[in-house]
């Protein structure tokens, strides 16, 4: 929920953004999550580096909390892959193929469930 929230500031990227230059041949996969990643600098992203004093983490930290406690947890889900808000129901329209693939091919208690009171868009721990 934190690298959510900080990709909806734009302070971290898309894990998608991250994945959208690697070699599908040489990548490894865990269940349904790709675990490579493209190597870049900061300034590739077009991102700056972010001190981690106390100051600078409690100016986060209120946000943080009003963020999700207004977020609407009925129709949206967190994304972490996209790092965008997704609507519920456009979730498998904005899913990559690998990973529509996977859900589809996997025992009931590794589906995404779309009928909680919160989501989570991670099959493992939804």
């Amino acid at each position: 929920m934190v690298i959510y929230f900080l990709q909806i500031r734009e302070v971290v990227p898309s894990v998608e953004f991250l994945q959208k230059r690697i070699d599908f041949n040489k990548a490894i996969s865990i269940g349904p999550w790709l675990g490579t990643f493209v190597s870049c600098t900061l300034n590739e992203i077009k991102m700056e580096e972010v001190p981690t004093t106390a100051t600078n983490v409690q100016m986060h930290l209120k946000p943080f909390f009003e963020f999700y406690l207004q977020f609407d947890f009925k129709t949206n889900v967190v994304c972490p892959y996209l790092g965008k808000l997704v609507k519920i129901e456009e979730l498998e329209k904005q899913t990559p193929t690998w990973y529509t693939y996977y859900v589809e091919n996997s025992p009931a208690d590794r589906m995404i469930e779309l009928k909680k009171a919160m989501i989570v868009q991670d099959p493992g721990y939804n």
